[in-house]
């Protein structure tokens, strides 16, 4: 038990790094699917712009408008612990009931390897967030979903 709780805090350690971001909060979520460890955070556009230029260039720059939110992700082998740096990420959010958005998680390389993208959150609410990874080779991709509650600030 304290092994995984450990290996959880290396983890966020590598995602807050990735981001370049004290955020925490926002990077706590973690699931185990197949032989893969996800974890996953997001974080409104306008703490992404306080950032340095490289983390405000990624995936074309962040966004204008409100509502916007990046989404990150980081695989490791359950079995190796080693991070996949080589897998074809997609994400698809909307408000649970509602349309959902489609998009390619780019790969992030500013720091250990994630994939990320920016998603619109105009209103606060529960979003629910489907993951759908595939590994070089795999016959089927591994799928997910969560929920991400975006409170009004």
């Amino acid at each position: 038990m304290e092994n995984a709780r450990a290996w959880k805090w290396v983890v966020k350690a590598i995602l807050l790094a990735a981001a370049g971001i004290a955020v925490g909060a926002h990077l706590d979520q973690h699931q185990v699917v197949g032989d893969m460890e996800i974890f996953y955070g997001m974080i409104s556009a306008a703490e992404v712009r306080a950032l340095p230029a490289a983390e405000r260039a990624m995936h074309g720059g962040v966004p204008a408008g409100k509502g916007q939110h990046h989404l990150m992700v980081t695989l490791f082998d359950r079995t190796s612990k080693q991070r996949i740096a080589d897998a074809e990420v997609w994400a698809s959010v909307g408000e649970i009931g509602l349309a959902t958005t489609r998009k390619r998680l780019e790969p992030m390389a500013s720091g250990p390897m994630s994939y990320g993208n920016y998603f619109r959150m105009d209103t606060p609410g529960r979003y629910r967030v489907r993951l759908e990874i595939r590994r070089p080779g795999a016959f089927l991709p591994v799928k997910t979903e969560f929920d991400y509650v975006h409170a009004s600030r």
